[in-house]
């Protein structure tokens, strides 16, 4: 029987945030966590998942787990409204 300690780590997986990649171990973090790989504020920030051909989905709570897989692609995005000039 093996050890606990005897378990493989975890493989890290690629994600892209804003196109910096970024190699974690963890299968789910939140939209606050994820923001702080690219040092910036969930309470000024948020996060839109990018998916294949021209979809998005936008995740605005700061504490939503967002389950991970590798090559995942986020842009951040400012919640301060636009001004119109």
């Amino acid at each position: 029987m093996s050890k606990p300690e005897d378990k493989p780590k975890p493989k890290s997986i690629s994600i892209e945030i804003d196109g910096e990649t970024f190699h974690v171990e963890e299968r789910t973090m939140t939209v606050a966590e994820l923001l702080e790989l690219v040092d910036l504020d969930a309470d000024e920030n948020y996060l839109v998942e990018l998916h294949g051909k021209g979809g998005q989905e936008n995740h605005e709570d700061a504490d939503e787990g967002i389950k991970l897989h590798q090559g995942m692609r986020f842009v951040t995005a400012d919640r301060a409204p636009a001004e119109v000039a």
